[in-house]
């Protein structure tokens, strides 16, 4: 059925307005469609305007000077345009059975958008937007799932799962992204077809986490997959995390524990957000005693390497993995006011420089409001700032924190000793790394090659 809607047409950008009139003008139908429509309807910034129109791919490629063969077997280009712009178009079509739970064995091309909206996930996505006179068309009620802030499948919910394997985490991600709660069928659906979430590349995987984590309460996403079912297909580590209880410092078990963490967390930090899911994942294989007085004797590191196994089997950037995994390892430093300012900057050096110094602090003070314990909180969280300050201006007045950071290097070093390349450069700068951490004034040209030859000079 067809409805009209207000000026969404008006929003549309131009690049993606001159592709639909440029395929108006050879004499195909064209649609706006999917997430898109649902965004603007929402009211949110819409990223891609997808494409979809009557024309076939060897149609479209003749229509614009510049397009790429992005998916032609399932009927879709890219059309690129000025300034770097780019359109996705795919022509209207119908999907055969998927043989991988990924892939559809064919697609058949069709006339009409409507026949092409009944492959679509979710109700809330198979939207349509005509250009150019602005009719949506909502076969299956999205604008009223969009009203009442429901994800809901389209069709039959495990066949629509079991199709492609994704769609799964999609479904836990816009819980998450929208701010909607998936409704009961389509959630049975999901438990059914769970084992669908199998086949999936670990790429795919890691992408969907990747958006996910940048919504601003990401736990939504994973209470959906722990109540489905889907978390220990995805993230088993976390999944031996549900229901864990842990002691009297918390209000909370595991799971929920990492989940007010995470929310804690912002954003704008992909590496801080994967740090606090993934920071207590080793409290379930570390726990000694019971109830009040349990304990989780050295659960950083645990999780740091327990982190690393995941973040590689998600196929993460080896960068990321590391940064990652100190950030899990280095989160439950103690600290009290004796400390030296010697021992603040070996804290330093150690959670991996200055570079790391916000990110640890916020997953710090992230993992103590996620305790639950209000009458423990404000003072711990004094306590960390006090830290943080004397930190700061540790970082502030340019002392030393890393090799790079000394006065001298490795052919200085060669050339104070008269030695070649070998393990005793290496050994010597480590040597005045934590000379000059006790008395930063050591650390001029002169001063540090005189040191270096007295303690590893040929007597």
């Amino acid at each position: 059925m067809l409805n009209n809607v207000y000026n969404l047409i008006d929003l549309v950008p131009e690049e993606a307005a001159h592709v639909c009139l440029q395929l108006l003008a050879g004499g195909y139908s064209v649609h706006l469609v999917g997430g898109a429509i649902r965004d603007l309807i929402l009211g949110k910034p819409v990223g891609d305007f997808d494409v979809a129109t009557s024309a076939t791919p060897e149609q479209v490629t003749a229509l614009f000077e510049k397009v790429v063969a992005t998916g032609i077997r399932h009927g879709t280009v890219t059309v690129n345009g000025a300034g770097g712009s780019s359109v996705e178009v795919t022509t209207y079509r119908t999907e055969g059975p998927y043989f991988d739970g990924r892939h559809p064995q064919h697609v058949e091309f069709v006339a009409t958008i409507e026949q092409d909206l009944r492959r679509r996930d979710f109700t809330v996505n198979a939207l349509a937007l005509s250009f150019p006179d602005g009719q949506l068309i909502d076969l299956y009620n999205g604008q009223a799932d969009i009203k009442t802030k429901t994800i809901r499948a389209v069709g039959e919910p495990e066949a629509r799962f079991t199709e492609d394997g994704l769609r799964l985490l999609r479904a836990c991600r816009f819980c998450a992204t929208l701010d909607f709660e998936i409704d009961i069928s389509t959630r049975a659906g999901m438990a059914s077809a769970r084992q669908a979430l199998a086949p999936v590349s670990s790429e795919r995987k890691r992408d969907e986490l990747l958006k996910t984590l940048a919504a601003q309460r990401p736990s939504r996403a994973f209470f959906a997959a722990r109540d489905t079912g889907l978390l220990e297909h995805f993230l088993p580590e976390l999944q031996l995390c549900v229901g864990f209880e842990q002691n009297s410092w918390h209000e909370f078990d595991v799971f929920e524990h990492t989940m007010k963490v995470l929310d804690e967390t912002t954003p704008d930090n992909v590496l801080l957000r994967l740090a606090a899911l993934l920071h207590d994942i080793g409290k379930p294989a570390t726990a000694s005693g019971q109830g009040a007085q349990r304990h989780f004797y050295n659960h950083e590191k645990k999780s740091a390497e327990l982190a690393e196994q995941a973040l590689i089997r998600l196929k993460f950037p080896a960068a990321w993995v590391q940064q990652v995994v100190r950030l899990v390892n280095e989160h439950m430093w103690f600290y009290n006011a004796n400390w030296s300012d010697a021992a603040v900057r070996r804290f330093i050096r150690r959670i991996g420089g200055q570079d790391q110094v916000e990110a640890t602090f916020a997953l710090r003070r992230a993992d103590i409001r996620g305790r639950g314990r209000k009458e423990i909180e404000e003072s711990e969280l004094q306590l960390t700032a006090k830290f943080h300050e004397r930190v700061v201006e540790q970082v502030q007045n340019n002392l030393v924190f890393s090799i790079t950071d000394l006065s001298v290097n490795g052919r200085d070093v060669m050339d104070a000793l008269q030695i070649g390349p070998g393990p005793t450069v290496g050994l010597a700068l480590r040597w005045l790394l934590e000379e000059v951490e006790n008395a930063p004034e050591k650390n001029q040209r002169e001063t540090a090659l005189e040191l270096i030859r007295n303690k590893f000079g040929r007597g």
